[in-house]
């Protein structure tokens, strides 16, 4: 059977749930390898979990390795950038944004989303995730020139005219939907807004309610698990890395959360 390995941070919780008598002396925890937890079924791939505990990780991380490959067969990680794919992971936090929105009443396909700062890594991914579903899109940035080839794209691709503009100001003002990803102070006007957020940095938590930066997925209505399942599945059967290929497969969001709060439970 085909299958994937999450390699994974161990916390101190499980680890002395599983491992009792290992935390009565300070330092042994160092001492405890890499040890497999959860398996799931994917039909005919099977999904594993490898937790590895602090102390001595560059070997850890190697021996988890190979427990992964030569069980498994593929191994995928965000926690210690193995193989992991941000793209794939922010179209699931795309999709979750439509979800919330649509359950707010202020769908991305009738409102004004805006992104800022726009110019970053995750600014652009959401762009361009976003470009098939919403209709109007305000990027938000001091570094306008770095749009340019996003902009033509947007118009060739999709007919869609997006303004780019630096002022969040009068950005904030038309705001009904916002993707912050920031590191600009002047950015708050936007970062403070009451509206619905999806949070990928900013130096201050959103004050909204309704802002999140994480989801739990399921697969075929079970489980409750990360996100990184649905990667690791669609990477073993050579599928398009966007979460609509791992919907086709059966994947659905279960959760949206904010710092492993769940504001919305599906």
């Amino acid at each position: 059977m085909k299958g994937f390995a999450i390699l994974c941070r161990a916390y101190e919780e499980d680890i002395k749930e599983r491992y009792p008598f290992m935390g009565r002396f300070w330092g042994t925890n160092k001492l405890i390898m890499p040890y497999k937890n959860n398996d799931y079924e994917f039909d005919n791939i099977l999904g594993g979990n490898i937790n590895i505990p602090i102390g001595f990780e560059n070997m850890k991380i190697k021996t988890a390795q190979k427990i992964g490959m030569k069980k498994y067969g593929h191994v995928v990680s965000r926690d210690f950038n193995i193989r992991y794919n941000p793209f794939f992971y922010h179209s699931g936090l795309i999709r979750a944004l439509d979800f919330l929105t649509v359950s707010l009443g202020c769908d991305v396909r009738l409102n004004e989303v805006v992104i800022a700062d726009a110019a970053t890594y995750e600014g652009r991914n959401a762009f361009r995730l976003l470009l098939p579903i919403a209709k109007r899109i305000l990027l938000v940035t001091d570094r306008k020139k770095e749009l340019i080839e996003e902009v033509d794209f947007a118009l060739m691709r999709y007919g869609t005219s997006v303004a780019v503009i630096e002022d969040a100001v009068k950005a904030a003002e038309r705001a009904d939907i916002v993707v912050i990803a920031s590191d600009n102070k002047y950015h708050k006007y936007l970062a403070e807004l009451n509206r619905p957020m999806l949070y990928f940095r900013y130096m201050t938590p959103p004050k909204t309610e309704w802002w999140f930066d994480d989801i739990s997925i399921s697969y075929k209505g079970d489980g409750d698990m990360d996100p990184l399942y649905a990667q690791g599945y669609i990477d073993v059967i050579n599928k398009e890395p966007l979460w609509n290929s791992a919907e086709k497969e059966g994947f659905s969001i279960k959760s949206i959360k904010k710092r492993n709060l769940k504001i919305l439970e599906r």
